[in-house]
């Protein structure tokens, strides 16, 4: 039986979708730093990508330690990551950051939506690792015991399994799967600039600072503007934040360890 570290969040996202694509979005960067600057997210910045990019690419950032705020063509979202190795704080501690802050982001939002700038669907995006000592063939064999229950067809290289569910206006999806996370030091092959030409990269030169169990946690409102169930306007934060503490805190527990739900 392999132990684990106590649980800790590594990063969250939360994503407000436009209704439509707004094509023209890197002008409203003026509306952008009233709405967002004040939220301790630094500076905006133009990325200065064509109006023809993938609309999903952001236009605009705001980018301050730990956390930033991407606007893209098709969506105004907030990341939150924290440093690894993470002092894993209290779980309930850290989702209760997770939560202050991601209301405190959808109110500055709300002053985003206007000359057009509809909002449509929301999803919260939660990143929880369960770290280990354990080397990375036991933990992908204690993965595959508790989830996959198949026979191996070789030497195991990889696992990850993904699960979705719908409760109401809300789709719920678990993906779970064994993480590495690696520091690297880069190191220069001859003296002078630092440039891709002149540094040496490999694994050699990385030493692991983190593994174990990684599940990411999906709380979208999708169903909420499914044909059947059309709905307008967005959704508040508040019911996806309880959706996400239930199963982040409540159930993810048991799923961790492969025991049955209550």
């Amino acid at each position: 039986m392999l132990s684990f570290q106590p649980p800790t969040i590594a990063q969250f996202s939360y994503v407000i979708h436009f209704k439509d694509v707004q094509e023209k979005i890197r002008y409203a960067q003026g509306d952008a730093e009233v709405a967002f600057g004040s939220f301790g997210a630094g500076q905006s910045q133009q990325t200065n990508v064509p109006d023809v990019t993938d609309p999903a690419v952001p236009r605009i950032l705001f980018v301050k330690g730990e956390r930033n705020i991407s606007i893209s063509s098709q969506a105004v979202q907030l990341q939150h990551t924290y440093p690894a190795p993470a002092n894993p704080s209290n779980l309930t501690d850290r989702f209760l950051e997770l939560a202050n802050e991601v209301q405190a982001f959808h109110a500055q939002a709300l002053d985003f939506e206007r000359d057009g700038r509809k909002y449509g669907t929301v999803a919260l995006i939660v990143v929880v690792n369960y770290p280990s000592e354990a080397g990375m063939t036991d933990l992908h064999k204690y993965f595959l015991d508790r989830f996959l229950k198949i026979e191996p067809l070789g030497d195991l290289a990889s696992t990850s399994f993904s699960a979705g569910f719908r409760k109401g206006d809300f789709f719920l999806n678990v993906n779970g799967g064994v993480y590495e996370l690696r520091q690297f030091d880069l190191k220069m092959d001859k003296p002078g600039f630092i440039n891709p030409a002149n540094l040496a990269l490999g694994t050699k030169d990385s030493k692991v600072i983190s593994k174990g169990m990684q599940f990411t946690i999906d709380v979208n409102d999708r169903p909420r503007l499914m044909p059947a169930s059309m709905k307008d306007g967005s959704t508040r934060p508040e019911q996806m934040i309880e959706l996400a503490r239930d199963l982040i805190l409540e159930k993810l527990p048991n799923i961790a360890q492969g025991r049955a739900l209550s």
